[in-house]
């Protein structure tokens, strides 16, 4: 399989790769260093056995005068003296550069991560809605972290290496050019076989570290999302073992990567240790010692640098071959990516219809892909300031047609106009004028303020606005009561306060923006009677003042409603005035009851 290296560095942003070449210049001034100071023990050694012969050097004759030639103390103390000032400065200088390197990296990692997150909220929802969570909390979470630690970050290792191991391969070149090309031609047969053996193993590897994590992810999610109804039906054994099971098969994934990256280390010391001694004993049969000596020095300190380099390079590519799936499927998700482009903030007269007023929906159809037909040419007038309930039973695309009228999804065919104004081309205008109460409302573990100002930065929050959100969905007293009023932390998905509390505070969280348009979909079908009767009551003071959409099951929850239609089939009919079709608060609507 071909590295997807293109990919990888496609995924950088431009701030980043501007610094590559920067980065890789500065590592090869570093490679330089190195190769001097292993160049310097070749005279070092030599002034050591041989010091008539270190005297004739032209690279010493360069720097010291005859009388300084002649007392060889001088000259060993000297280069000793260079040779580890150079090793002083060499490790300083790469120590901050690798610390600059890493801190450009997961700058970079935070940032990929971030782009990807964004883009997951910028897409249009159905791109969204019938992914799996736990994938898209991986890709965006683990996988980007993967891409930097088992891609990214291995490349530059390479990088790094491949021009140590190539500025000092040149500085045995000249020292000793045939033992070099024999040693290189060693090395590159041994570590050549070993990389083609292990190659075919390291995709896998990465394969299962992602699906390993994957399923890590979604047991976790299970076991925690649904923990109410794991404990009353007493199925904790059962969600512990398969999250055991997770985390084994992620364990044993970890574990084999973990040993395949440093495998090379100690094969290439056994590879390295039989190279030398091959060297020595050639180099003994055909030379004297005190031409050896120096060489083998050299070479001895060489091949301990070179050992690291290229363990280095051996396990970085291993390290990408895990990490190549993670790029993968980060770089599919930018590529299959569709984002749903900004719209003006404000709705656009010169498209309007002329003398067209409230929200109009016209031969609205919609289908999911070549699937059936859920809307058949759905026909629709909603007044400002009245309050519609729509009821249907299970499946007959109630929640389809809310998410078509707030402009989650756009339907296959017809228009919905706002005002005479097509609200398909205008989406983040329409979006500013309405709220929505779901079935389920999110709260997150923060304050009371912040939930009801959801997605507001806390300095930017406006007191006033959560005052009046707090008042109009009648949570006065509620907050009154609370130790630390609209501070109050609510807890993880609400777990400190009630159900039906936390579905005004979803009415609240919809009226801090003041909307024109309040959609609620099956905001109490999960609510007692009594409770259900208070988000009633919270329905009738908002009559009136704002134009309201309610989806529900019991026709109780839609007394406030001025008409009730029914869809079924796709298709919408007149079910009655409020007064006439709710005869019984407590009232379930069915399919057979609204035949």
């Amino acid at each position: 399989m071909k590295l997807p290296i293109k990919e990888s560095l496609a995924l950088l942003d431009p701030k980043t790769r501007r610094k590559l070449p920067l980065m890789t210049l500065s590592f090869a001034v570093a490679a330089a260093l190195d190769a001097i100071g292993v160049a310097l023990f070749f005279p070092l050694v030599l002034a050591l056995v041989d010091p008539a012969s270190s005297a004739k050097l032209p690279m010493l004759g360069r720097f010291f005068s005859p009388t300084e030639l002649a007392e060889p103390r001088f000259i060993i103390f000297l280069l000793a003296c260079l040779i580890a000032c150079v090793f002083v400065f060499k490790n300083i200088l790469s120590v901050t550069l690798l610390s600059w390197q890493y801190k450009v990296l997961f700058t970079a990692e935070a940032e990929l991560g971030s782009r990807l997150y964004a883009s997951y909220l910028q897409r249009p929802w159905p791109s969204i809605a019938n992914r799996n969570s736990s994938e898209l909390i991986r890709n965006a979470s683990v996988s980007c972290s993967q891409i930097f630690l088992t891609f990214i970050i291995p490349l530059f290792t390479i990088i790094v290496n491949l021009l140590l191991f190539c500025v000092i391969f040149v500085v045995l070149l000249l020292v000793d050019t045939p033992t070099a090309v024999g040693a290189a031609i060693l090395v590159a047969i041994f570590g050549g076989a070993y990389f083609w053996v292990v190659k075919a193993h390291l995709h896998r590897i990465g394969v299962r570290f992602q699906d390993a994590n994957f399923e890590l992810l979604n047991e976790l999610k299970q076991g925690i999302g649904a923990g109410r109804e794991i404990r009353v039906l007493g199925r904790q054994d059962e969600f512990v073992r398969r999250l055991r099971f997770s985390r084994e098969k992620y364990a044993n994934a970890q574990a084999l990567r973990n040993v395949l990256t440093q495998l090379p280390r100690y094969y290439l010391e056994v590879v390295l240790v039989f190279v030398v001694l091959a060297i020595i004993s050639i180099m003994a049969i055909v030379r004297p010692v005190v031409e050896i000596a120096p060489v083998l020095a050299v070479f001895g300190f060489a091949s301990l640098r070179l050992m690291d380099a290229t363990n280095a390079i051996l396990g970085a590519a291993q390290q990408m071959r895990i990490g190549a799936p993670a790029v993968i499927a980060v770089s599919a998700e930018f590529r299959d990516k569709v984002v749903a482009q900004p719209g003006p903030k404000e709705l656009d007269r010169s498209l309007e219809k002329p003398g067209e007023t409230g929200l109009v929906l016209e031969n609205v159809n919609f289908a999911y892909g070549r699937g059936d037909q859920i809307l058949r040419n759905v026909d629709l007038r909603i007044e400002w300031g009245e309050c519609l309930g729509i009821v249907g039973k299970s499946g007959s695309g109630k929640s389809t047609l809310f998410d078509i009228m707030i402009g989650l999804l756009p339907p296959t065919a017809g228009t919905i106009r706002c005002d005479g104004s097509d609200i398909a081309h205008q989406r983040d205008a329409w979006l500013a004028r309405i709220g929505y109460v779901p079935q389920f409302v999110y709260l997150s573990d923060e304050s009371l303020r912040q939930n009801i100002a959801f997605g507001v930065a806390e300095a930017s929050i406006d007191n006033s606005r959560v005052a009046k959100a707090i008042e109009l969905a009648q949570l006065t007293d509620f907050v009154n009561q609370l130790p630390r009023g609209v501070v109050t932390l609510v807890g993880e998905q609400g777990a400190a306060i009630s159900g039906g509390q936390r579905q005004r505070i979803g009415i609240a969280r919809a009226l801090y923006h003041d909307p024109d348009v309040i959609f609620m979909d099956e905001a109490t079908s999960a609510l007692d009677n009594e409770t259900e009767s208070a988000v009633v009551e919270t329905l009738e003071s908002l009559k009136g003042d704002k134009t309201i959409v309610v989806i529900a099951h019991r026709l109780s929850t839609l007394k406030p409603c001025d008409r009730i239609l029914l869809l079924e089939d796709g298709a919408l009919r007149q079910w009655g005035q409020a007064s006439e079709a709710v005869d019984d608060e407590h009232q379930d609507c069915s399919a057979g009851e609204m035949q």
